[in-house]
């Protein structure tokens, strides 16, 4: 909680979102694999904020390397109920232990 990660994250408009499975850890186990899309992370920029949550913007990996994605999304998550974190451990794709970190750019001149 101390250090804003996982469901404890509150973004600001302009952050990012990166979630990371654990996939080196001796613990680690995924419960989901869907036609070959077996994601090893997953980011989204933070585009609105309100009281309640925030929308990112979003476009998933398909499983031919070679392929582009044109169907962008707005997805909507509120921090009630665990945020971006939980609803993407919900879907089993990032297994059992993801870490889920804020990604802020500052002026750095």
């Amino acid at each position: 909680k101390k250090l804003c990660i996982n469901e404890y994250i509150h973004p600001k408009v302009g952050d990012t979102l990166i979630i990371v499975p654990a996939l080196g850890s001796s613990l680690w186990s995924r419960w989901v694999v869907k036609d070959g899309y077996n994601p090893n992370f997953h980011w989204a920029p933070v585009i609105f904020t309100t009281d309640e949550g925030y929308i990112c913007l979003e476009n998933f990996a398909v499983a031919n390397p070679l392929e582009i994605n044109s169907k962008w999304e707005l997805r909507y998550y509120k921090y009630a109920s665990g945020g971006y974190h939980q609803k993407l451990m919900e879907g089993g794709g990032y297994g059992n232990i993801a870490m889920t970190l804020l990604v802020r750019m500052t002026d750095v001149f």
